[in-house]
Formats: C-alpha cells, sequence, structure tokens
C-alpha cells in the first residue's frame, strides 16, 4: 500500500516538470519574431577632441517575452568606434539577439568628433601661487608664495576643462572649471573647507594665461585662504625644474 500511495504522487509530479519544460521548448522553437532595438541618447551625437565618449547604449525589447535588455547585456553587439583624437563623424552600429537568435534590426547613431571651446587650455601651466591665510578670531594675516607646474586639458562638456592641480592653502585641489567668454566658473569639494568657499577667475586676452582667485574657509583649525592661482601656458622645454 506504501508504494501504492508514493508512486502515483512521484509520477505526476514527474508528469508536470516534463509538461512544463515541453512547453518551454515548444515556445522558443514557436519564437521567430525578431527583437526590437532602442537607442538611448540621440542618434547625432557630439564628443570633443581629447575628452572621453560615454556611450550613451541602446535597450533591446524581446518582442516574445516582452523583457527589455540593456546594452551591457551580450545580447547587443555594438560596432564601431569612436576616436576623439581626430576630428570627424564616427558610425556606432548596434544590433541585438535574443534567446533563441532572432536578430534585430541594426541602428546606427552618428557620433561627430569636434573641438571643445575651451581646447585651447591645453598642456603644462607654470603656477606663482600667493596666499593670505588668517586664523579666525585673529588679526594678524600670514602671506605665503610657491611656484608649481600644473596641466589642463578640455573636459567632456563643450568650454569645460580640467586641470591637475590647484594650491589651497597646505593643499592641492582638482577644480571643476567652465569657461563663458573670458570669465572662469569653478567649483571645488575638498574635505578640509566649507561648501561656502568659492572660487573664480579671468582669462587673458591672450589666452595663454589665466588667473584663479579662491575664498575658502578651513574647518580645523579654523582658517580663512584667500589665494590666487596665475597660469602661464609654458612648452616643455620652458618648465623648470
Amino acid at each position: 500500500m506504501f508504494k501504492l500511495i508514493i508512486t502515483p504522487i512521484f509520477l505526476f509530479l514527474l508528469h508536470g516538470c516534463m509538461t512544463d519544460a515541453t512547453t518551454e521548448q515548444l515556445e522558443n522553437i514557436s519564437d521567430t519574431i525578431p527583437p526590437k532595438l532602442r537607442l538611448m541618447g540621440r542618434t547625432h551625437d557630439t564628443a570633443y577632441l581629447f575628452c572621453n565618449y560615454i556611450d550613451p547604449g541602446a535597450v533591446m525589447l524581446d518582442e516574445h517575452t516582452k523583457k527589455e535588455r540593456c546594452m551591457d547585456m551580450k545580447d547587443i553587439e555594438i560596432k564601431g568606434e569612436v576616436d576623439t583624437r581626430i576630428q570627424g563623424a564616427y558610425l556606432l552600429s548596434y544590433t541585438g539577439k535574443d534567446s533563441v537568435g532572432n536578430k534585430s534590426a541594426a541602428l546606427t547613431r552618428t557620433v561627430h568628433v569636434v573641438e571643445n571651446g575651451a581646447g585651447f587650455l591645453y598642456g603644462p601651466y607654470e603656477v606663482a601661487y600667493t596666499c593670505t591665510a588668517v586664523i579666525r578670531g585673529t588679526f594678524t594675516p600670514t602671506i605665503t608664495s610657491d611656484t608649481y607646474v600644473a596641466n589642463a586639458k578640455p573636459f567632456y562638456r563643450n568650454y569645460s576643462f580640467e586641470l591637475d592641480r590647484m594650491k589651497v592653502g597646505p593643499e592641492f585641489i582638482k577644480p571643476e572649471t567652465y569657461l563663458a567668454d573670458n570669465l572662469i566658473n569653478a567649483s571645488f569639494f575638498s574635505t578640509m573647507f566649507d561648501f561656502k568657499s568659492s572660487c573664480s577667475g579671468t582669462l587673458s586676452a591672450a589666452k595663454n594665461s589665466f588667473t584663479l582667485e579662491t575664498v575658502a574657509y578651513q574647518y580645523n583649525p579654523a582658517i580663512n585662504y584667500f589665494c590666487k592661482n596665475v597660469y602661464t601656458q609654458v612648452k616643455l622645454r620652458e618648465i623648470k625644474k
């Protein structure tokens, strides 16, 4: 009696599993619908010389399962590359493939590599630094000066550029900078300074130098810094060792 009770239940469960597997196989065999792709971002995009291009990607919709997959999945193939060292138009082609091998129609994106409006701010700069430090609660300032070398290069947004360092008080920081005509808007983050700290500057008429002035409020010890960094573009052989 014990076997007669257990065996039918086991066979019933086995039959159910086989039915599910068979159904799934039949669904896969009958799936001949190609998936559809949708580009993220613009079909005509812009990248800037000497800046990294970030591909917005694509999304694939499996028309049979109604599931979406992003471009980081192995089901979407991207052909082509963008060389931001050379101006021109570059074509990227996207093709999707679902789990049973149906291929989507290809979509394309054209990426135009153009010069950044701040692209001339590039290479090594010799920096003349002066800074006045005032301990909060006192009236005796301390003035320091220094020289150092920094490097500039265009950033991925138009009219923006990045500096590998700018001196503020005892610390070197990396500001985010944006050029608007001859004015420079700059911002920075440091755990040493209060968020109310500020930075701005101007570009020379010859465009071979610029000045950044910073007001920074240090937390501990409590010191206010009023600093000026004057960047002058130089050739490699002119950099002082």
